[in-house]
């Protein structure tokens, strides 16, 4: 996540990064989605936590090439 890296004096990467892709949904999957929902509450994540079988992360982004699934 972004938002543990300490970027120091240069100027954040989002300044100068291609424009146009936008987050749509993070999703959190975990085997014991109470505690991580907890973490995602204190560190107030807009993600969404479900229970799977394994620890996974997936996001939907929109770009200008059209929808696309990280996991």
């Amino acid at each position: 996540f972004p938002l543990f890296i300490d970027w120091g004096a240069p100027p954040h990467p989002a300044s100068h990064s291609p424009k146009g892709a936008q987050l749509i949904e993070l999703v959190l999957e975990h085997p014991a989605p109470k505690e991580i929902s907890r973490v995602v509450e204190v560190l107030e994540l807009e993600a969404t936590v479900r229970e799977g079988p394994a620890p996974r992360l997936r996001a939907r982004i929109s770009s200008p090439l059209g929808e696309v699934e990280l996991h």
